[in-house]
């Protein structure tokens, strides 16, 4: 099976200026694209000479639309005023890095020994009298030879769970996958016709405090949350709350937030032809190659909405629906994180209740899936039973929220899993967490019988392939909410969906003969920076048929 990357494009928080004018503190947050995010960008090293604090701040802050980050910082006296010298380079090893200026002897010190207990060098500074007081500038970075390379236990890997210890297939795949692709863990679940086949954790839940993983091992599931979002709009359709064909500006109107379609008319007219069955299948005309993933802007929106902490859900549409759309709606695929934020939205406009609950509700209870929670995106409000994420590279980076509204002692530094974005305002398209036996249960719900939570004409509505101007004869498609393959010679469909972000990858799939798993990974990437979903997904294919031939007949 062939797997469409699915994932978010997610963003390293890579600057933070501060210019202390005269001790008055103003904190610029410079967060620059990641490389797919605008691949038209010119990459090239840039200076000024001779410029006011003033001038320094707009330079710093066109920095991250051209992925550039500070290299030289000095200042100067000219002509009876302070000026400063600045040059920018290609950020290309991602590395964070803080300047600050006018700074007190004190002040200076205590920020090299904040920085220093960070993993931050000194990359330059320059001390100068100004006004007859003597005020210091430097710049940090993180170090770009330090390792923070994961290590694994030396220990025997581990392995739990009792249901399909006799699947030696399925076992050793996942005994070899993990080794030779030092990956942390993995929990799997396999099922077929409501009955458990295979349920088991193999490897680490926690690297650090070598806890073995169990097979409820809770995970983040990323972007799994879509399939999610997809079932409870075809509810609400088969209820007769909505129509798939509806635009979704009257719809939104109505949500309490009060999200203005006249504001987002005066954006782009086109806002109007949008509808909800083009947010599912990503044809809304939104391209984040083109103008960013809104969903991972979570600094910018909070300055262009001038607010003092990290934006919510409803300020994230308020600000999606100022901007313009990249493509008229229902003419071209591009894959969209915030189209289902906005869906998120639409369920809770037409529910008076919020996404959540109504996802609870409808499908997690009557599909007894009890471990199946939105998640929270710091380390300290970790599920008792979810696992520790990690990264290939654990080297910290800034709090989100930190660079939003700066905390007085200083803005602190977390592994990327715990901080890097808001795994909050994700709920609608990668924010929940769960098991791989919920994972599979809720697969196995989508059929058509006494058990299934959608009817037949639903059913068929989410294996769709998108009406576009320029028709595809591919034999893969992204359907309502789930990427569909066709296998004409049975006349049956492959569902499946992947989930990417730092520190977890998940793969869903429902087969055409009706088997169903689930594998999720508490690390995003193998040694060969392949997603571990993508790596997994042909091998688990072929463990599945030949642990298949193991069962009783």
């Amino acid at each position: 099976m062939t797997v469409r990357p699915s994932f978010s494009c997610l963003k390293l928080l890579l600057g933070v200026l501060s210019l202390l004018c005269w001790l008055q503190p103003a904190l610029k947050a410079i967060q620059p694209p990641d490389a797919a995010d605008n691949p038209d960008t010119k990459q090239q090293a840039t200076e000024l000479k001779g410029v006011s604090a003033a001038e320094l701040t707009a330079f710093t802050d066109s920095l991250a639309a051209k992925g550039l980050w500070l290299t030289e910082l000095s200042t100067r006296m000219s002509r009876g005023n302070q000026v400063f010298d600045a040059r920018a380079a290609p950020n290309t090893a991602e590395l964070a890095w803080f300047a600050h200026v006018n700074l007190t002897a004190e002040q200076f010190a205590e920020k090299q020994k904040q920085y220093s207990a960070d993993g931050f060098v000194l990359l330059s500074s320059k001390a100068l009298t100004v006004r007859r007081q003597r005020l210091h500038s430097g710049l940090w970075t993180q170090d770009p030879q330090a390792s923070f390379e994961l290590q694994l236990p030396a220990e025997e890997l581990p392995e739990t769970g009792v249901i399909g210890t006799n699947l030696e297939p399925l076992n050793q795949l996942f005994r070899n996958f993990l080794k030779n692709d030092a990956v942390p863990g993995a929990t799997v679940a396999v099922s077929r016709d409501g009955k458990m086949l295979f349920e088991r954790g193999f490897g680490w839940a926690s690297v650090d405090q070598k806890t073995p993983m169990q097979p409820d091992h809770e995970m983040r599931i990323a972007s799994i949350s879509k399939p999610l979002t997809a079932v409870a709009i075809l509810l609400l359709e088969a209820d007769g709350k909505l129509s798939l064909d509806d635009p979704i500006l009257p719809i939104l109107a109505t949500h309490s937030a009060g999200f203005s379609p006249e504001q987002a008319l005066d954006s782009d007219p086109r806002w109007a032809d949008v509808q909800i069955r083009h947010l599912l299948q990503h044809t809304a005309g939104i391209d984040r190659d083109r103008s960013k993933d809104t969903m991972f802007e979570l600094v910018r929106i909070a300055g262009t909405l001038e607010l003092d902490r990290s934006p919510n859900t409803h300020e994230i549409v308020k600000y999606q629906l100022l901007q313009k759309l990249d493509a008229p709606p229902g003419t071209e695929f591009h894959y969209s994180n915030v189209g289902y934020c906005l869906l998120g939205r639409i369920i809770e406009a037409v529910t008076k209740s919020s996404c959540e609950e109504f996802v609870r509700q409808r499908i997690l209870i009557p599909g007894g899936m009890t471990r199946t929670r939105l998640g929270r995106t710091t380390l300290e409000h970790r599920g008792t039973h979810e696992v520790f994420y990690t990264t290939r590279n654990r080297r910290r980076v800034p709090l989100v929220f930190d660079l939003i509204a700066p905390p007085a002692d200083g803005i602190r530094f977390v592994e990327q899993p715990w901080g890097q974005w808001d795994l909050e305002v994700m709920d609608a398209h990668g924010g929940w967490v769960s098991t791989a036996g919920d994972l599979v249960r809720f697969a196995e719900m989508l059929s058509a019988t006494e058990n299934g939570l959608l009817q037949q004409k639903s059913l068929t509505l989410m294996l769709q392939r998108p009406a576009l101007p320029e028709p595809s004869d591919s034999a893969v498609w992204y359907g309502l909410g789930w990427n569909v393959r066709e296998l004409a010679e049975v006349r049956r469909f492959n569902i499946w969906h992947t989930g990417l972000l730092s520190g977890t990858s998940t793969l869903l799939v429902r087969r055409w003969d009706d088997y169903c798993w689930a594998v999720l990974f508490n690390c995003d990437r193998t040694n060969k920076n392949t997603p571990c979903s993508v790596a997994i997904d042909g091998p688990m294919h072929d463990a599945v048929d030949s642990s298949v031939q193991l069962l009783p007949r």
